[in-house]
């Protein structure tokens, strides 16, 4: 049997949480991109220089980025409304549209001109009996720009979604759309009300102090910290989320280590638990992986899951979703048949 972490809870409890998931009401901050896929089927080798030559198949629209995030908060039942910014362009409203499909509130999205809504384009190509293969990601739209009156209007529509909301989670994805002194300020009103702040940065995680509790990657723990955690035991995990929660304040970081599986860390913990992935390790795609392991764990603590119950909810997530290709979600009905196989607190 796989290792567990010495206080495993039971399969009961972990159904008690999603259970609760639907009652929440929920503000996403961050920066919203459109995630584009087009697919081919690979004909031959180009004449005029070494590439595939690709006879078009079709092409797709979904949310991605932070906008990801927010569709599988939806998609785990809870009800969501996005804040953020698009630009006045074709790819912003085809990102709306999507988010509209899914049922969401809108209002949140702040609409500017001259912007360029950032999109990925990812290009895949396929053979006679082989899946889809991503050949090469185009990416489109840098950091935003807001002017002043423009910056104060994004921040007034977050404060004003929060004040009616039972949890606030952030998704930064380095374009500039989420003020960090704003955060903070929400973050300590939040926990101050028993509710719920949780972050996920890719670059300035230092900069979200006071929150509830952070989901950095490895490599994004290991730039923070300065030191590698390639193979790292779990007393080197501990020390490195014990520097973070020290840094941060925050309750509990979880750290996601790819096929390793994951690691959380709780304040005032002896040691990290580890937990090992679930699934097997030949995935199909991590397109979108971390947005819908951010959107578990952030939905089961906001639902009163203990950290751990929530790593392990995000664990059995994050393995669902890497088998699905392109950005994808998890629904809560997959999420109750993989905590089905979980193994009870009194099973040996």
């Amino acid at each position: 049997m796989k290792p567990r972490p010495a206080s495993w809870p039971s399969r009961g409890r972990l159904m008690a949480v999603l259970d609760r998931i639907p009652d929440l009401r929920v503000t996403l901050w961050g920066d919203l991109v459109l995630d584009e896929f087009l697919m081919g089927e690979v004909k031959r080798i180009s004449r005029e220089a070494p590439v595939l030559i690709l006879d078009f198949l079709r092409s797709t629209y979904v949310p991605g980025g932070a906008a990801n995030t927010a569709a599988n908060i939806a998609s785990l039942g809870a009800q969501v409304i996005p804040v953020g910014v698009v630009g006045e362009d074709a790819a912003g409203g085809q990102l709306i549209e999507q988010l509209e499909k899914l049922g969401l509130d809108v209002s949140g999205i702040l609409t500017v001109a001259g912007l360029t809504t950032p999109i990925k384009t990812r290009v895949s190509g396929s053979g006679l009996h082989t899946t889809q293969q991503q050949i090469v990601r185009i990416d489109r739209g840098g950091p935003f720009q807001l002017d002043e009156a423009r910056q104060r209007e994004l921040e007034r529509l977050v404060v004003e979604r929060v004040e009616g909301t039972e949890a606030l989670t952030v998704a930064d994805y380095g374009y500039d759309s989420v003020e960090p002194a704003v955060v903070r300020r929400l973050a300590s009103d939040l926990r101050s009300a028993g509710r719920v702040a949780t972050v996920d940065s890719r670059w300035r995680l230092l900069e979200f102090p006071g929150v509830t509790a952070v989901s950095p990657n490895e490599p994004e723990l290991e730039a923070i910290i300065g030191v590698s955690l390639r193979r790292a035991d779990a007393a080197a995990l501990g020390r490195a989320g014990g520097t973070l929660l020290e840094k941060l304040g925050c309750a509990s970081v979880l750290i996601t280590r790819g096929s390793e599986g994951m690691a959380v860390i709780t304040a005032g913990g002896a040691a990290p638990d580890l937990i090992p992935v679930h699934g097997t390790d030949e995935v199909a795609d991590v397109t979108g992986a971390g947005d819908t392991v951010t959107a578990t764990y952030s939905m089961a603590l906001a639902a009163g899951a203990s950290p751990l119950e929530g790593a392990l909810l995000a664990n059995y997530a994050g393995g669902i979703v890497v088998m699905k290709q392109g950005t994808a979600t998890v629904s809560r009905e997959e999420l109750r048949r993989a905590v089905d196989t979980h193994p009870d607190e009194n099973q040996p």
